[in-house]
């Protein structure tokens, strides 16, 4: 029988990945979410944030023990002392700003949408990263359809069509959408956040 229920989560120990030093360029609401998590259930500290709004930055960081309050993007990402940057800004900024992250040799995390229109997604390593992770989900696809063909074997009455892909798209080959459909919703390709890597692309 086809199982009813998921198999349980698996907790990865915050011990076990490397302690990283963040930077958040846009100290609003999600931010305050994200940094707030971030403290409470893992390793990884944020030891920086940038805001241009006069006081808000010094806020932000005061409320959570953050010690490097700047009051430009461009000091942010040059600090040598931060490993990441994390991109909270309103829309219309994150390709600009995680643009900014980049060319400074940052690795970023870029709160969703990764752009506003497919021709700004296309950008530089943008494309690329999301080329990357179609490829990626193609060939867990492919796995997951080797997977189904020894189900539908083991199973009597089982078909393929008895097993659902939640991401798959009809249009698509792979369970990502192409980089234009994915320019105002990124969920589709990277979950919550687009997460790229600064080298060597």
């Amino acid at each position: 029988m086809i199982p009813k229920a998921l198999p349980a989560p698996r907790i990865v120990d915050p011990n076990s990945v490397p302690k990283l030093r963040w930077g958040v360029i846009g100290p609003g609401a999600i931010a305050e979410t994200f940094v707030d998590a971030t403290h409470k259930y893992t390793q990884q500290r944020i030891t920086a944030v940038a805001s241009r709004t006069p006081g808000k930055g010094d806020a932000f960081a005061r409320q959570r023990g953050i010690e490097t309050v700047y009051t430009d993007y461009e000091h942010l990402v040059g600090d040598p002392n931060i490993d990441v940057i994390y991109v909270a800004t309103t829309h219309e900024f994150h390709l600009d700003h995680a643009l900014l992250a980049i060319q400074a040799g940052k690795h970023v995390l870029v709160e969703k949408p990764i752009a506003i229109t497919a021709e700004q997604a296309q950008q530089t390593g943008f494309a690329r990263a999301i080329e990357t992770l179609q490829h990626q989900q193609f060939a867990r696809m492919q796995m997951q359809g080797d997977v189904k063909q020894g189900l539908c074997r083991a199973i009597p009455g089982t078909q393929m069509a008895d097993f659902k892909h939640a991401g798959h798209a009809p249009s698509c080959p792979c369970p990502v959408r192409s980089a234009a459909a994915t320019a105002g919703s990124t969920n589709a390709a990277v979950r919550r956040h687009a997460v790229l890597r600064s080298a060597p692309w």
